[in-house]
């Protein structure tokens, strides 16, 4: 087993959340659990840990605003692991480190192994720092790996101390991926393809579609009359670069067009609707 935390002092909860939710690293197995968290949704969760960091008692400039703390199993153990043994380290996790805070708890399927994403807050549900020394974090770790030893016998690789050298590089490398996709701004396409694709597939209509983008602060854009993307916090993106479905633009559209076509057909007297002169 390997546990990894990272501290972010930028309150980034929408991009780190969005990247733990991804559709593809979920798999059929995965588990969610918002702990302390009455949320639905990625903006309500987003919304929580906002104001729970409201709640802070003292600042400084130095302030910790969220950790991502990785929980991961040796590929070789792939095997044994199911929703059962995730959920079960997940919550000693949480027991170990503090019932009273705010996580996210999800599980990645993406890689060959199992691993878990936890987003949760530096703060307990008062606003007072739960700061955790080395050494404190150093005999949680230990104690969760000996909850896995008693618990799951069966992950033998995990239990070794270095089940490890190829597996911390992939978690580093893993992680070295999402700063540099969040410095290029790859990160923030992937958000915005993503709602674009799930926003189609639930539009009734184009007016319904447009309404759904406004409400999420999205503006259509349009090029030579055509329909060429979406406007969102200042910056421009064009549908065939996102790689959205555009066939389904298309028939949105058309639909669209059949409709004004038919209101306008009804609204025309009876003699110009079929060609009759007086």
């Amino acid at each position: 087993m390997i546990l990894k935390t990272l501290t972010r002092k930028l309150a980034s909860y929408k991009q780190l959340i969005s990247y733990v939710m991804r559709e593809d690293a979920l798999g059929d197995k995965g588990i969610l659990i918002p702990w302390n968290l009455k949320g639905q949704s990625i903006e309500d969760w987003v919304k929580e840990f906002e104001d729970n960091e409201k709640l802070r008692q003292l600042h400084h400039k130095h302030n910790i605003k969220l950790i991502h703390t990785v929980i991961a199993l040796a590929p070789d153990d792939s095997k044994h692991v199911d929703e059962e043994v995730l959920k079960a380290m997940a919550l000693k996790y949480v027991s170990l480190r503090g019932l009273d805070s705010k996580y996210l708890i999800v599980s990645h399927h993406d890689a060959d192994h199992h691993h878990l994403h936890l987003v949760e807050s530096p703060l307990d549900l008062t606003g007072k720092n739960k700061r955790m020394s080395i050494e404190s974090f150093q005999d949680m770790k230990k104690e969760l790996q000996l909850y896995q030893q008693i618990n799951f016998p069966e992950l033998h690789y995990s239990s070794l101390a270095d089940h490890g050298k190829k597996h911390r590089e992939q978690l580093e490398a893993s992680d070295k991926e999402y700063q540099i996709k969040l410095r290029n701004g790859v990160f923030h396409r992937e958000v915005i393809r993503n709602f674009l694709s799930s926003s189609l597939e639930q539009a009734d209509g184009l007016d319904d579609w447009f309404d759904n983008l406004k409400e999420n602060q999205y503006e259509p854009y349009y090029r030579g009359g055509k329909l060429y993307g979406v406007e969102h916090e200042g910056r421009r993106f064009r549908f065939n670069k996102l790689g959205v479905n555009q066939e389904r633009i298309q028939g949105l559209l058309l639909e669209s067009e059949r409709s004004i076509e038919l209101a306008s057909l009804r609204n025309r007297p009876l003699d110009d609707r079929f060609g009759i002169e007086r």
